[in-house]
Formats: C-alpha cells, sequence, structure tokens
C-alpha cells in the first residue's frame, strides 16, 4: 500500500510536468504591475497613452489561501483589486479577475460546508463586495490574529498616500 500511495503523490513528476516554486509577494506583485496597462484601459476606457504607470511602492499584496499545489493572492493599486491564482503546475500565476476596490466591500466570511471535515477545519470561503466574484477560498490559519473579513477590509481601504 505504501507503493500505492507514493505513486499517487508523485504522479505529477511521473507525468513530466514540472512542479516549481509559489512566486512570493514581490514577484507576483511584479507579476500585476507588469501586466496591468491593457487591465488599466479596459476598466476605465482609456488609451494607452492616458495609463499612467504605476509605482512599485503603490503594489500591495494579501495572501489569503494556501495549500500544497495552489495559493491565492489579493492585490491593491491605488484603485483596483487583481486575483490571482498561483498553481505549482502552472508556468506562470494567473490573474483570476479584477474589480475596482471600492466595489469589494463589504466582505463577508462564511465556513465551508465540505464532505472533507479537515478541509471544512482549514478553509472558508469569502465574498467581496455586494456582487460576489464567486467562492473564494481563505486559509483560516493565514487570518489568525484578525478575522478574514476584518482583514481584507483593511487591506482593501489603505491608501499608500
Amino acid at each position: 500500500m505504501g507503493g500505492f500511495l507514493a505513486a499517487v503523490t508523485q504522479r505529477e513528476f511521473w507525468s513530466g510536468k514540472k512542479i516549481r516554486q509559489f512566486v512570493s509577494e514581490p514577484q507576483v506583485q511584479k507579476f500585476v504591475l507588469d501586466g496591468n496597462t491593457k487591465i488599466k484601459q479596459a476598466i476605465y476606457n482609456k488609451t494607452p497613452g492616458e495609463v499612467a504607470s504605476i509605482p512599485s511602492s503603490d503594489i500591495r499584496a494579501i495572501l489569503i489561501f494556501t495549500a500544497e499545489k495552489q495559493q491565492t493572492w489579493l492585490i491593491s493599486d491605488p484603485n483596483i483589486v487583481y486575483c490571482v491564482i498561483d498553481q505549482r503546475h502552472w508556468e506562470k500565476p494567473q490573474l483570476k479577475w479584477t474589480e475596482k476596490r471600492e466595489n469589494l466591500i463589504p466582505v463577508r466570511a462564511d465556513e465551508v460546508l465540505h464532505a472533507d471535515e479537515a478541509f471544512s477545519e482549514r478553509v472558508g470561503v469569502l465574498h467581496l463586495g455586494d456582487q460576489s466574484k464567486g467562492r473564494l477560498y481563505y486559509s483560516k490559519d493565514l487570518f489568525l490574529n484578525e478575522p478574514p473579513e476584518a482583514a481584507i477590509e483593511r487591506f482593501l481601504s489603505l491608501t499608500n498616500a
């Protein structure tokens, strides 16, 4: 049985997919900073010349979910929040969605009802704003000092002025 479990655990390596390390906070900030011009153009209906460059000091990030193979980050510039999913078998992180910061408050956290009790004990679900962006999991152990609603609302309301 041990051999079978080891084989299941190692299947990514046998399939030839490269498993990489998660990106760090500075790397995920750079990922958003490098790719945000088209996003800002779409959100604000501005031409490329009208879209101002955002200094890296104005980009903040908060890790909200972490598991063995995936992490989820919220990244914020002065106007927009980006949800970035980082899965270790992907070549690079992927942008899941973007939204204006003011549209993501209030924040509500709920319990996850899952057949796997251990999963339900470790993970909750976030609803951001009145028009939730869908189920956004959070890791409870990342929010031991402050409820997730309070931490994320504080993150969304901070300015870098």
